[in-house]
């Protein structure tokens, strides 16, 4: 039940895990089962997320993991309206996207379809039943 993770000078972003993979995203790169990953992005800010029992990685842009040593970019996860991706979540069979910039649902060719704009956004969780976002101005909404 408790556990330590240490990476001196390295300044942790996410830590995801789960029965097949641990994922620490940091600003120095993307350690998978404790070894950093060359074939990944440099760094990341966002989210190590299992959506669809697929993984995906949230930097700036987003990636799916495709293996231990391999991402694919997904273009279409970012852009200047949008704003940076930061965090996926499945809610009522439906995939939404944190965004900097905006709240969307990620449809399945990965478009962003915006459902709400004109905030910086800081988190996306479900809460009971609603899907719940905030903002760095500090206001909620669901």
């Amino acid at each position: 039940p408790y556990f330590s993770i240490q990476y001196p000078s390295m300044s942790i972003r996410h830590v995801y895990m789960d029965d097949q993979i641990k994922a620490i995203s940091t600003y120095s790169g993307i350690f998978l089962n404790d070894t950093l990953r060359k074939g990944f992005p440099p760094y990341s800010n966002g989210h190590f997320v299992k959506v669809n029992d697929r993984y995906f990685l949230c930097t700036d842009e987003l990636y799916e993991v495709v293996s231990d040593d391999s991402v694919t970019w997904i273009k279409s996860g970012q852009n200047i309206f949008a704003g940076f991706s930061r965090k996926l979540l499945e809610w009522k069979g439906k995939v939404y996207s944190l965004n900097n910039n905006s709240i969307n649902e990620l449809q399945e060719n990965y478009n962003l379809f915006p459902i709400h704009k004109g905030f910086d956004y800081s988190d996306l969780e479900v809460f009971d039943s609603l899907l719940v976002f905030s903002t760095y101005e500090g206001k909620l909404f669901s």
